[in-house]
This record gives C-alpha cells, sequence and structure tokens, in this order.
C-alpha cells in the first residue's frame, strides 16, 4: 500500500508538471493567435485529465482489492467471490481509507467487515470440530460410543444406545 501511495505521488507530480507546462502553452498560443497549436495542446490537456483520472481509479481499485483480500485471506469463508461481492457492495471509500457503510453507518473496515459477516453467518466456515463419527470425534454434543473392541462389547455398546433412547 505504501509502495502504492508513492508510485501514484510520483506520477501525479509529472501529470502535475505536465499539465502545467501545457497550460502555459496554450496560453502562449491563444496570445500569438495560433488557435491550430491552441487547439491541439488542449486536446493533450483533456488526454493528461483522462489518465489522472484513470490513475485514481486504479489506485482505488488497488486499495481496495488490497482491502477486501486481506479479509477474505484472515476469514475462513465458505465461498470467497460470493464474500467479496457482499463486502465491496457495502465498501467506501474515506479518502485512502477503505470504510464499511451499513444503512446509515460508517464503520471501520474491521469493524464493519465483523458485523456484516454476523448478520450473514452462513459466508463462514463453522469454527471447531464439525464432524460426527461413532467415537464422538466431531462437533457431536453427544458421542455415539465407541464400536471398537470385541464383539460382545460392541454388542454391549448398542444395547445402551438403544436403551438411552
Amino acid at each position: 500500500r505504501t509502495k502504492l501511495k508513492e508510485t501514484e505521488t510520483a506520477y501525479t507530480g509529472k501529470l502535475e508538471e505536465q499539465k502545467s507546462d501545457i497550460e502555459s502553452r496554450i496560453a502562449e498560443a491563444t496570445k500569438t493567435g495560433e488557435s491550430e497549436a491552441a487547439k491541439l495542446w488542449k486536446e493533450k490537456l483533456d488526454t493528461l485529465e483522462t489518465e489522472r483520472s484513470q490513475l485514481e481509479q486504479k489506485a482505488k481499485n488497488a486499495i481496495i482489492d488490497a482491502s477486501v483480500n486481506k479479509v477474505l485471506a484472515e476469514k475462513q469463508v465458505v465461498d470467497a467471490d460470493i464474500a467479496r461481492l457482499y463486502i465491496k457492495d457495502h465498501l467506501v471509500l474515506d479518502g485512502d481509507n477503505p470504510m464499511i457503510e451499513i444503512g446509515q453507518e460508517t464503520l471501520s473496515f474491521d469493524a464493519g467487515v465483523d458485523k456484516l459477516f454476523e448478520s450473514k453467518q452462513h459466508l463462514l466456515k463453522p469454527v471447531g470440530d464439525t464432524g460426527g463419527g461413532a467415537g464422538g470425534e466431531g462437533g457431536n454434543m453427544h458421542p455415539k460410543g465407541s464400536f471398537s473392541g470385541t464383539r460382545d462389547e460392541r454388542i454391549a455398546a448398542v444395547e445402551a444406545m438403544i436403551k438411552k433412547g
């Protein structure tokens, strides 16, 4: 992000220098009555302004993508594409700072993302052991018991489970 900001600042500085130079050339051409030259310089200035706005948009997109990718790497989401779209739908930039907007409320990026996922728990993978299994090794609150051992032990375990009911 710092490298991006340095590059953007350097490029913006060069664009401003070129813009100033072109504006002085337009003024000079207008004074001397060279309307064709002034027209060409104005076109060049328009091109420069377009480049500048494209650069600003690329910088904003890079900030947004970096912020969203960081969250997706930290959180265990079920579907990264859906989570990315969900976050971007609520993301706004305050200068270079990504923020999350929920209704009328604007939150810091991290707090906002946490609040977004609170309301959409299905986008996150379940935490902890979630599997079942005969040995109760999964997330089942009531383990089924062990089915290892001798034949008689297994029969006794099944009978005990049937009695529990």
